[in-house]
């Protein structure tokens, strides 16, 4: 895995599709996912809207590997012409 260069950098990774994925921060030139128990909706927030995916937001958390998933999903508005 490549090794990263600013320090609190963020990303998602591993995910099904684009926006979507296990969270890592950069530290010390490395990746490092985050394991938090506190981690919530505002914090999954924080982390689409620092990525430019939007404010749509859905955490998953999966305890038995002790990682988030994280999914944001664009609010978009339609719309409707006659």
């Amino acid at each position: 895995m490549p090794g990263c260069e600013v320090v609190g950098d963020i990303r998602l990774v591993d995910g099904v599709s684009l926006g979507e994925g296990r969270l890592e921060v950069c530290i010390n030139g490395s990746w490092s996912t985050v394991c938090d128990n506190e981690f919530d909706l505002d914090d999954a927030t924080v982390v689409c809207r620092q990525l430019g995916l939007g404010d749509g937001k859905l955490v998953i958390r999966t305890y038995n590997v002790a990682e988030l998933i994280i999914k944001c999903v664009s609010i978009q508005r339609r719309t409707y012409g006659r």
